[in-house]
């Protein structure tokens, strides 16, 4: 028989999907790994064949001509492999790295298996353990996209206090500048001193919403290079991504502590009574000790319905 004329599934253990080691001949004409076979029936309780699943015993312990042909790819595998510094091949027995202990996390051959070190750990395939791994990464992609859109929610009601305090700002300025314009002008100085005292009510929150937004910007771009490091990880071909995965995790879990979680402040607007109520009282008591005396007419504070709608939340 030419291995030529083989396909790689013709040369490929059922159960760990390897070239075969040491080839077992079923009964039922099927091949599978002498090891694999015995630990499949040891987890079934029942000698089923993984390929055709009815009742089968062993043809032949070895199955010689599969098991040279199976030898003769490996060692043309094993010297690509050298010559191109794969790093699938193991560096201790120079076989095909198939198989990862799921104890001491770390990438096996069949020859590491069979080893006192590993001999009574538990193994799985690589595939098997990589989607185990991402399956864990992806839970955390999940959490890291929740927080992110928490976060993005945060942000944006930091811009809407923005435009609010403007909006704020605007119409109480425009009330202050409708009261001191019935007082003439004793009371210009008056009315400068009242928008002077806005303005800087104003540049303070607004400075401090400044420094929310900015810092809250910085925690969305962290979080969002997170997630972008934490997709492409993912990507990765399965061997490079177990190697790294440990890393991968205690990268991540470092990132996600030096992170805090976003928090609305309270008393970020603008407080409106304390520049308007009793403003006309005030004043007039002002203008009492001063000897002077002018009727001030009466009119009531509006709000606008977007500050109506923050004020009661």
């Amino acid at each position: 028989m030419d291995s030529k004329l083989l396909s790689s599934e013709d040369l490929s253990c059922p159960v760990c999907h390897n070239i075969f080691k040491n080839p077992v001949l079923l009964s039922c004409t099927h091949n599978v790994c002498k090891v694999c076979l015995y630990q499949l029936w040891m987890c079934m309780g029942s000698q089923e064949c993984p390929v055709c699943k009815e009742q089968t015993s062993v043809a032949s312990p070895c199955n010689d001509e599969l098991r040279k042909l199976c030898e003769i790819v490996l060692l043309s595998k094993r010297n690509k492999g050298s010559s191109t510094g794969s790093p699938s091949v193991c560096s201790l027995h120079s076989e095909e790295i198939s198989l990862f202990c799921l104890e001491d996390e770390q990438l096996l051959c069949m020859a590491c298996y069979t080893s006192k070190t590993h001999k009574d750990y538990q193994c799985c395939s690589i595939d098997f353990a990589a989607r185990q791994y991402k399956k864990e990464l992806k839970t955390a992609l999940t959490l890291l996209q929740d927080r992110l859109q928490v976060t993005e929610k945060v942000k944006l009601n930091y811009d809407e206090s923005t435009q609010h305090i403007k909006c704020q700002t605007h119409l109480t300025e425009k009330q202050i500048k409708e009261e001191f314009a019935k007082l003439y002008q004793f009371l210009q100085n008056e009315e400068a001193v009242r928008i002077a005292e806005l303005r800087q009510e104003e540049k303070q929150k607004s400075l401090i919403i400044k420094e929310k937004i900015e810092e809250t910007s910085r925690t969305i771009s962290t979080l969002t290079d997170i997630y972008s490091t934490l997709q492409n990880e993912i990507k990765v071909e399965d061997f490079t991504f177990i190697k790294n995965f440990r890393e991968i995790l205690e990268w991540y879990t470092r990132a996600q502590c030096s992170l805090q979680d976003p928090r609305l402040i309270s008393g970020s607007l603008i407080d409106v009574a304390k520049h308007l109520g009793n403003l006309r009282f005030r004043v007039w008591k002002k203008m009492e000790e001063t000897d002077f005396y002018s009727e001030i007419l009466g009119q009531s504070c509006t709000k606008c319905q977007t500050c109506v709608d923050i004020s009661s939340n």
